[in-house]
C-alpha cells in the first residue's frame, strides 16, 4: 500500500487549536493543563476532507439534499480494499449523524422489550445509550485470559433484546478473534437478540491483526440479525463531522430504521456525510 509523507498532512507543523471549540481542550480547563484524550488526535485532517467540504461548501445550495447512491459503492470499496471483504452496497445506510447518535436510532428502531446486554468493560457509551432510551440492560463481565480479555462463549441470558458489541474492543484494543464473534452472534440469535458491533476503530489495527466486520464474519443465515455501525471519524481524525455508516444486510430492518430517522427529521446521505463519507478519505488517502 502506498504512503504518504507526514508533511503532506501537516502532522510536522505546530496544530493551535485556539477559538475551534474543542470539546477535549474546553474540559482541560485551566491554563497550562494538558488533554491527553485520544479519540479527538491534535492532528489536522487528511487534506482530501477538507478539500470536499470546501469544494461543497462554495456551491451555495444549501437546501434538502438526497442520498448519492454513489457512497454506497464508495463505502463497499473501502471494505473490499482495506478489509478484504465482499460489502453488498444495499446493505449500507449514509447517515446524517455520528456512531453514537445511530446506535441511539437503531435501538429506537428495534425497541428491544428484553435487556439489551453488553460485554465490559465498555467505553461507557452503552450503559448511557440504553438509560437514555429507557431501555433494561445487563452488563457481561469479561473474563480476560493471557491474550486479553475473551468474548462470552456460553448462552446468554434469555430473553435478550439487543447485544452491543465493541469491535475491537474499547478501551483494551482487543482485536476479536473471529471464531468468537461468530460463536456470539449464534448465541445472541438463540437469545432473540439483535447483534450491534460498533466497529468505529476497525481500521486501525496493527500488522498481523486482521479485523473481523461482523455482518461479512458470521454465518450467512445469521446476517439479517446482525447490524455493523461504523464511520470515517476515528480512521481519518474527523470525528466532529456528524457523519456514519450503518451496514444492514436485513431490508425489512433497513426500511424501519430509514422510517425511524424520517421521525426525528434526519434522512440518509447530507451534505457533510456526503463530503466526509464521499470519501475524500476512502478514495484519495491510503496512507500507511
Amino acid at each position: 500500500m502506498p504512503t504518504t509523507a507526514p508533511d503532506a498532512f501537516g502532522f510536522t507543523t505546530p496544530f493551535d487549536r485556539t477559538g475551534t471549540g474543542s470539546s477535549k481542550w474546553a474540559r482541560a480547563g485551566a491554563p497550562g493543563v494538558i488533554a491527553m484524550g485520544l479519540a479527538d488526535m491534535d492532528l489536522p485532517g487528511p487534506p482530501a476532507v477538507a478539500a470536499a467540504l470546501e469544494r461543497r461548501a462554495r456551491h451555495r445550495a444549501y437546501g434538502y439534499t438526497v442520498c448519492d447512491p454513489a457512497g454506497r459503492t464508495l463505502v463497499a470499496r473501502w471494505y473490499r480494499s482495506r478489509h478484504g471483504v465482499e460489502v453488498d452496497p444495499d446493505w449500507v445506510l449514509l447517515l446524517p449523524c455520528g456512531p453514537r447518535t445511530a446506535l441511539r436510532l437503531l435501538l429506537e428502531t428495534v425497541r428491544p422489550q428484553a435487556p439489551v446486554l453488553f460485554p465490559t468493560p465498555e467505553w461507557g457509551g452503552f450503559a448511557q445509550l440504553c438509560r437514555a432510551a429507557r431501555l433494561p440492560y445487563r452488563e457481561l463481565p469479561l473474563a480476560a485470559g493471557p491474550d486479553g480479555y475473551r468474548l462470552p462463549d456460553g448462552p446468554l441470558p434469555h430473553p435478550a433484546g439487543a447485544v452491543l458489541l465493541s469491535s475491537p474492543h474499547n478501551p483494551s484494543a482487543r482485536v476479536w478473534p473471529p471464531a468468537g464473534l461468530r460463536a456470539l452472534a449464534e448465541r445472541a440469535a438463540e437469545a432473540g437478540a439483535l447483534l450491534v458491533s460498533d466497529e468505529v476503530h476497525g481500521d486501525l489495527t496493527h500488522p498481523g491483526h486482521v479485523h473481523p466486520v461482523a455482518v461479512t464474519t458470521v454465518d450467512a443465515a445469521l446476517r439479517p440479525r446482525v447490524v455493523t455501525l461504523n464511520s470515517v471519524g476515528k480512521t481519518f481524525n474527523c470525528s466532529g463531522v456528524p457523519s456514519s455508516f450503518a451496514l444492514v444486510p436485513d431490508p425489512g430492518l433497513r426500511a424501519r430504521f430509514t422510517e425511524v430517522l424520517a421521525g426525528f427529521g434526519l434522512w440518509e446521505g447530507g451534505r457533510a456525510t456526503r463530503s466526509c463519507t464521499s470519501l475524500s478519505g476512502l478514495t484519495d488517502w491510503r496512507g500507511g
